[in-house]
């Protein structure tokens, strides 16, 4: 059995900011400073143990308590082994199983997508110089007309 060689300092390094991205796009108000702190804490610890990894990075990113679950459910998607033990990704990721039948929350999901290119199509405008004006309505004749 061979052994699993740690991660790459550089490597890991890009890999938190991608995880700091992903939970900006769910909502979390991290910037620049978060994510140096994150790093910083991961190359403080054992990233091969998976609870100092996640401690680490959670006592670093989440500042509201109504954040920890989302965070829990996007470190245990982000860092999970995508490609099993033997990839070379595998190899830079901490090992975890993740099960299957459990579902993912909305924003999650919603901010795992990468961002479009383009943006979506605006509704057309109209100008009020040039705005359709409403056909007249149809006069109809008194009551009392003859006709």
């Amino acid at each position: 059995m061979t052994q699993r060689p740690g991660p790459t300092g550089e490597r890991l390094a890009a890999n938190v900011a991608h995880f700091v991205r992903l939970l900006r796009r769910t909502g979390f108000k991290l910037g620049p400073g978060d994510t140096i702190a994150a790093q910083r804490a991961v190359a403080a610890i054992d990233v091969m143990r998976r609870e100092q990894f996640h401690a680490a990075l959670r006592a670093t990113l989440v500042h509201r308590h109504a954040e920890h679950e989302l965070f829990d459910e996007a470190f245990r998607l982000f860092w999970r082994d995508p490609m099993g033990t033997n990839s070379a990704l595998g190899l830079l990721l901490p090992q975890m199983k993740t099960p299957t039948s459990r579902t993912v929350s909305r924003r999650l999901s919603e901010a795992w997508r990468p961002p479009s290119s383009t943006p979506p199509p605006r509704p057309p405008t109209t100008h009020s110089a040039t705005a359709a004006t409403p056909p007249p309505s149809p006069k109809t004749p008194p009551a009392d007309s003859k006709q």
